[in-house]
């Protein structure tokens, strides 16, 4: 009912011009503003719901903004482009969530089909930062804070990082599904993921399918 209301008037000039020739007066065609829902922005939100919501917070937010921008902005000249921190912002709370991108667009404010236009070039942004973000620095110095920490946690000298494996659930290929269908019973990629003692991530592996 609610896309009826918006929509109503594009929908109605589409008729009267397909339909209504019966006395062949040639009539102007109607020209509607586009209409878009409100989107979110961070100033809008407390920090606690923006944890909620990204599972980042407000500052992390905007440095990630900061380093893929670039794959994020609007390169077209229309009036009223998506802005790049709302292509974030949508992506981020996908992958929070794990809703489907109908549920995601409602919150974002703008279409599932742009939505999923635009989730690859930010997941492409977020994915390039790997070989910054994802590494074990092999200062001596670090090495040995490493070892301390998770000495007092359980004891253990000489542990450089917690390994661990998981299933992440997805949609497979359909041309290779049955690789991906695991002992779990979903269909699923398999990740190996090392942390520090802190629980920042150090290292991923994702490239095997769940049946491995």
């Amino acid at each position: 009912m609610a896309l009826f209301n918006n929509h109503h008037h594009v929908l109605l000039a589409m008729l009267i011009d397909y339909f209504d020739d019966s006395d062949h007066i040639e009539r102007p065609r109607l020209r509607v503003a586009r209409k878009f829902n409100a989107r979110t922005v961070l100033s809008q939100l407390t920090d606690e719901e923006i944890r909620l919501r990204y599972r980042l917070g407000r500052t992390a937010i905007c440095e990630l903004y900061d380093k893929i921008k670039h794959y994020l902005e609007p390169t077209t000249k229309r009036s009223l482009p998506i802005p790049g921190i709302s292509k974030l912002l949508g992506t981020l709370h996908f992958l929070a969530s794990g809703s489907f991108q109908t549920t995601i667009s409602a919150c974002t404010g703008y279409s599932q089909p742009s939505f999923s236009k635009h989730l690859k070039f930010v997941l492409a942004g977020i994915c390039s930062l790997a070989p910054e973000l994802l590494k074990y620095d092999m200062d001596p110095a670090n090495l040995a804070k490493m070892k301390s920490d998770f000495y007092s946690i359980a004891q253990m000298p000489n542990v450089i990082g917690a390994i661990d494996c998981t299933h992440v659930a997805l949609i497979p290929p359909a041309d290779k599904e049955r690789f991906y269908y695991n002992r779990k019973g979903f269909h699923s990629i398999n990740v190996q993921v090392v942390c520090d003692a802190s629980c920042r991530i150090l290292d991923v592996v994702s490239k095997f399918p769940g049946s491995t």
